[in-house]
């Protein structure tokens, strides 16, 4: 039995995740107030990590100054629209929409050494899905919001294409991937709630739960017991220092809601290139406007995302530990046409 002793990482950056909102206030209709609303631009994922010297599940294929690189990205492209409706008083809202995913996602594996000879090959699958998204909002006093959203499960069936050289196809077949094959990864529901509280003209505390039940969403790569509800949850406030600037920050704690013995699928992917593991963050930012309807958001964050460790065997035991660090930078404008 072989034994294996190494650190991978990882360090790729991404440098741009755009989105794209829009509000159209139509005003007064009927007995209330109605707004229209679109997003565009990336809904999940967005980023390609690079593992130079590949990842643990590829560990049993490097040897003889063999590498078994991996790359792997994820982006899900999504578009939102809906409409709103407000009571004539604002203290009571519903939206309504449907959001369209059109995710890609992909693995490539270079100089991966076999018994068959040095493997480069490279899965690609995407596909695309609709799903409604529901909203009510309240307002029970004056200085007090309540939100709530639902978002539906979305049916995503991706499609699989494979490409390489032959020993590189084949170490993809031996895997479980077939080209052309067809399978179901559906996004599961959530649910969310807001509150805002003013607690006084220039503070405002802010807190929200997001509760996910992947449990429910069907993956047919993943068994019933992978998965239980995942939630997050997050505390922040905002401070009006001047009337043209505003700042704020947050915290906030993520349990994605795995169990503890997916770590140890030393064959699975997407386990190995970009783990699921709980997280805390901690955010701060500022708004500034610069003119009347045209106002600059700049916010930054660090995610620190709790280590796990594994335990499997491939070629040999290897055992380690999971570890994550992530720092985003966030640029906004807001522009208010008329």
């Amino acid at each position: 039995m072989v034994s294996f002793k190494k650190t991978v990482e990882q360090s790729e950056p991404t440098l741009l995740l755009p989105n794209l909102y829009a509000v159209y206030n139509a005003g007064s209709v009927g007995v209330g107030n109605l707004a229209a609303y679109v997003h565009a631009g990336i809904t999940a994922g967005g980023g390609t990590l690079k593992w130079d010297d590949g990842t643990v599940s590829t560990q049993g294929y490097t040897s003889g100054g063999h590498k078994a690189s991996v790359e792997a990205s994820s982006v899900y492209y999504g578009v939102n629209i809906g409409v709103a409706y407000a009571s004539a008083d604002n203290t009571v809202a519903v939206s309504a929409g449907i959001r369209t995913l059109m995710p890609k996602r992909s693995v490539k594996i270079s100089d991966a050494l076999t018994s068959s000879g040095v493997a480069e090959g490279k899965i690609e699958y995407d596909a695309i899905g609709c799903a409604p998204i529901i909203g009510l909002a309240v307002k029970p006093m004056k200085d007090l919001t309540i939100a709530l959203r639902y978002e539906f499960e979305t049916d995503l069936e991706f499609k699989y294409s494979i490409s390489g050289n032959p020993v590189g196809r084949g170490l993809i077949i031996l895997m479980g991937y077939k080209d052309g094959m067809k399978n179901d990864q559906n996004l599961p529901a959530m649910a969310a709630i807001g509150l805002e509280y003013k607690a006084s003209s220039e503070l405002t505390v802010l807190f929200s739960f997001n509760k996910y039940y992947l449990s429910q969403a069907y993956n047919v790569n993943l068994g019933d017991d992978d998965f239980r509800s995942g939630w997050e949850a997050s505390i922040g406030a905002t401070y009006q220092v001047m009337p043209e600037l505003k700042v704020g920050a947050g915290f906030m704690y993520n349990d994605i809601g795995v169990e503890k013995d997916i770590y140890d699928l030393g064959d699975f992917f997407t386990i190995s290139t970009n783990p699921p593991l709980n997280s805390i963050s901690i955010a701060i930012g500022g708004t500034y406007v610069v003119m009347p309807g045209l106002d600059l958001t700049l916010a930054c964050s660090w995610t620190h995302y709790l280590p796990e460790s594994y335990d499997f065997q491939k070629l040999g035991t290897i055992k380690g530990e999971y570890r994550k660090e992530v720092y985003d930078i966030a640029i906004g404008v807001g522009y208010k046409a008329f």
